[in-house]
């Protein structure tokens, strides 16, 4: 059954491929990102064509990865891969995409929920039927993993025109947006001033979101030295704790999957006032002063992001 379901729902290599996304900049920078978007189809297409489980795909997710710092978004494809084989399969008490967030893809569990969004457009899952699959605070990233599918594939749509599709309302658009602003990272090649052009073009309520996942993917990505990096929280202005609060995102997603390198340590620094351990602390400690329930415009995953941006903004001023 899994080889049917690879063959049938399988995502070539040249679609992702930055020249025919028309996605154009410095040609080291374009191999690195490339080389996240290979190592996501093949735990994509590992997921697809998974039957059985446990350490036999761990080492296959594993192995997708040329370097220690990619093998997370091998899980996140593994993410999309299961969310797929999942809406094939509807009968099943118990879902590939649930087991695996229990199992071999807890250490990481937000690229997963990211992951899975991509099902959404790919296999036209009903985003009520995914969310309650997922963790119900954590189900937001399946929207950013949407709207990062839909800006690296219509990206002139998207982010050119900045039109949402039709099914993406309320709190879902400021999701999809922080899943746009991650796909800028992309799109824009790392270019801090030309993803700031493409931030300025759309409409100012729309810009916190985007931001937001800009920090995430500069930090989880990289790919930018320093500078780059001061550069992008300089032209960042008044969405300077957006960014920093994605940057604290990313940090503890590296340190759920015992990834944190120096680069990550640099970003967090430059981003957010905070190595990676301490932006990562900051999520928990935020996290743990949340309600008990947010509201339909203010989820708690809102609610969380807001008051780290709040609480990096008053350590800036306190200092």
């Amino acid at each position: 059954m899994g080889k049917v379901v690879e063959r049938l729902f399988s995502v070539a290599a040249e679609r992702t491929s930055m020249d025919r996304l028309g996605f154009a900049g410095d040609a080291a920078l374009r191999q690195r990102l490339e080389g996240v978007s290979r190592t996501f189809l093949a735990g994509y297409h590992a997921a697809l064509a998974e039957d059985g489980g446990g350490e036999e795909l761990t080492a296959r997710l594993e192995g997708a990865a040329e370097e220690r710092w990619l093998r997370g978004f091998a899980f996140e494809g593994a993410g999309f891969g299961f969310a797929v084989r999942d809406v094939l399969s509807p009968w099943r008490r118990t879902g590939r995409l649930g087991r695996f967030l229990g199992g071999a893809g807890s250490a990481y569990v937000h690229l997963v929920h990211v992951g899975a969004g991509w099902a959404i457009p790919r296999a036209r899952v009903p985003w009520g039927w995914l969310r309650r699959r997922l963790d119900p605070e954590l189900a937001w990233l399946a929207i950013d993993g949407y709207g990062f599918h839909e800006g690296f594939f219509r990206y002139a749509e998207r982010v050119g025109r900045g039109r949402w599709p039709r099914r993406v309302s309320g709190y879902a658009r400021s999701a999809f947006d922080q899943g746009l602003g991650r796909c800028l990272w992309f799109g824009e090649v790392a270019e801090p001033e030309r993803i700031a052009r493409r931030i300025e073009g759309l409409a100012p309520a729309r810009r916190n979101d985007l931001w937001s996942g800009v920090g995430l993917a500069a930090t989880y990505a990289g790919g930018v030295g320093a500078e780059g990096l001061e550069r992008l929280a300089e032209l960042a202005g008044p969405y300077r704790w957006a960014l920093g609060q994605g940057s604290t995102f990313a940090a503890t997603a590296r340190r759920l999957d015992a990834s944190v390198a120096p680069e990550h340590d640099v970003a967090c620094t430059i981003l957010c006032g905070l190595p990676a351990a301490e932006a990562a602390a900051l999520t928990d400690r935020v996290h743990e002063r949340l309600p008990a329930a947010g509201t339909a415009e203010r989820p708690r995953f809102e609610l969380w992001r807001r008051g780290i941006q709040q609480e990096l903004a008053a350590a800036e001023a306190a200092a």
